[in-house]
């Protein structure tokens, strides 16, 4: 029989749907959100509910369903739109090509990596190369006020005239930034090198294991100077100088990037990175699986006794209506900032999973009509460059000609360059403007023959205003040291913020230990919690997806 529920039920109600929860463990208040939850009538049952429509969510509810046709399992996403950071935006007057304003690339290596398997064995989807390490010595870098040719970048003889380099600097510099880290680190732990996250996390430097040290603790175990580093950091586009992540996972990503090349081919669905999940979704729903947007889960709850334990969680549908969904087993594949609004006890009860924090980034695309970096006075072809202007990273990816699948653009030249990419701080953040927005012209575009209708994007729910991207276009006339009537003015823009974009761990926290307990956060409820917030490749979908399989070992 259910529960009885509180006396005060209307106003359990609204403190679940209207609060985060920062109750402690022993408050009787979460004895009331119990009782409230587990004594509605189940409006819904299904033997698995996966609460996050990200790529992992909708992996974990492809691969149970695959595994298993007869059970039922539903997806419960809280926003309008599944695929989570992986989100691909048309532009208008492009057909082939997207805006990546999450996840852009995966690495192709499908006999190692899931989300290549996925992509280029399992579905065989079409894909293009992404241009992630194409540097052309005639395309440019702007570091210390100063442009360079992007071949000077790695040159000390150059920038050393405007980084003053102790010895100790000169004696571990290198022609590219992550073969600096390495043998900064190397320097640090005294030439261990291995690979294995494992042996990272375990290893001991300074009377101190390597995940109770920060990354910047490690950088001056080495006695690298403050300008070495600033230099990494202006050089790669990131901050690296005063970074408070944890040395263990930061050495690991370093040592994959450089030791093993895992930065060899990147690639994109021709679809852009969410046509992943959605391909995923297709396949799930094709087989029976249930899917809805949104829909946030507001609350968990473990009802009945065993034998009948089942999972009750209150969902906030169309139009505010609350409804109960019950399963057997749940999996929650959520971030950390959607675990910390989400009123369910193991949470309070074991902090483990506070181990991570979330970090920002920003992006903003600009649409032209033709890629006049190939022309004079540019002229080069594609690639990345870096920056340590306020928009960090540019990314000249190419044309509607060049990606056309089907060969038949007649002469479509329309193109698309990333104009700004800032990963974490320092720098201009693009968010800053959003507050502004209100009080600023919004960036209405220019007629274009390709492109019917609007020619501005709205599906990012970020409006871009004509500050920003004045400012966008005035910073990319000085990274190149040409007027600014050098460059042709853009005829569409998208721009996006992340306040969590991707994860990485706090120092003090053991990652392995962190990853086992948040898997199974209470041994007695079959809840499961899953993402790249908690994987060995935390910034990476690749991340999402193993630690989901993690997960569904224990099913």
């Amino acid at each position: 029989s259910p529960k009885r529920g509180p006396q005060n039920s209307a106003s359990v109600a609204d403190t679940i749907l209207r609060r985060s929860p920062r109750e402690p463990p022993a408050s009787t208040l979460w004895d009331a959100v119990d009782d409230y939850v587990c004594s509605r009538t189940c409006d819904k049952s299904y033997d698995v509910v996966v609460v996050g429509g990200g790529v992992s969510g909708v992996y974990a509810a492809w691969r149970l369903q695959q595994s298993n046709p007869s059970m039922t399992v539903a997806v419960l996403e809280a926003t309008k739109r599944t695929g989570g950071r992986l989100f691909s935006v048309p532009i208008p007057g492009m057909p082939d090509l997207s805006a990546d304003v999450g996840g852009m690339h995966y690495l192709s290596k499908p006999n190692e990596m899931l989300n290549a398997w996925l992509v280029e064995t399992v579905f065989n989807m079409s894909t293009r190369a992404f241009p992630q390490n194409v540097s052309d010595p005639r395309s440019s870098a702007f570091i210390r006020n100063t442009r360079l040719a992007a071949d000077q970048l790695g040159n000390i003889d150059v920038v050393g005239k405007l980084y003053r380099f102790d010895d100790t600097d000169k004696t571990l510099f290198a022609s590219d930034f992550l073969t600096i880290y390495k043998n900064v680190y190397l320097k640090a732990v005294a030439g261990f090198n291995d690979t294995d996250f494992d042996a990272w996390s375990g290893m001991t430097v300074d009377g101190r294991k390597l995940y109770d040290v920060t990354q910047r603790g490690l950088q001056d175990l080495a006695g690298v100077s403050s300008e070495l580093l600033q230099y990494t950091s202006d050089a790669n586009g990131y901050n690296t100088a005063g970074q408070i992540r944890q040395a263990s996972a930061a050495t690991v990503d370093m040592f994959k990037n450089v030791l093993i090349g895992l930065y060899a081919d990147y690639r994109a669905p021709r679809g852009g990175m969410e046509a992943l999940p959605a391909r995923l979704v297709s396949e799930f729903e094709r087989m029976g699986g249930t899917v809805l947007v949104n829909s946030p889960v507001k609350a968990l709850s473990k009802c009945g006794s065993a034998g009948s334990q089942r999972q009750a969680m209150l969902v906030v549908g169309a139009e505010g209506k609350v409804q109960t969904f019950c399963a057997k087993k749940t999996v929650l594949a959520l971030p950390v900032n959607a675990l910390d609004a989400l009123w369910w006890r193991p949470l309070a009860l074991d902090g483990s999973w506070q181990g991570v924090y979330a970090d920002t980034a920003s992006k903003l695309f600009l649409g032209f009509d033709r890629p006049w970096w190939r022309e004079q006075p540019f002229g080069f072809y594609e690639g990345v460059e870096v920056s340590s202007l306020d928009i960090h990273h540019t990314y000249f990816i190419g044309t509607q000609d060049d990606y056309s699948a089907r060969n038949s653009s007649h002469g479509n030249r329309n193109s698309l360059v990333l104009a700004s990419y800032v990963n974490g701080p320092p720098g201009y953040r693009w968010e800053e403007l959003e507050a502004e927005v209100a009080n600023l012209a919004a960036f209405r575009g220019l007629p274009n023959p390709f492109a019917e209708g609007d020619v501005i994007p709205n599906a990012t729910d970020f409006t871009v205003s004509q500050k920003m991207v004045d400012l966008a276009m005035a910073q990319l006339c000085k990274l190149h040291g040409v007027p600014s009537d050098a460059i042709p003015k853009p005829y569409t823009a998208v721009a996006k913020h992340w306040p969590a974009s991707w994860h990485s761990w706090h120092v003090g926290f053991n990652p392995n230990d962190v990853i086992r307990n948040v898997s199974q956060l209470d041994a007695q409820q079959d809840v499961f919690v899953c993402g790249e917030a908690y994987s060995k490749s935390q910034g990476w979908a690749e991340g999402g997806l193993r630690s989901t399989e993690h997960v569904l070992e224990k099913f």
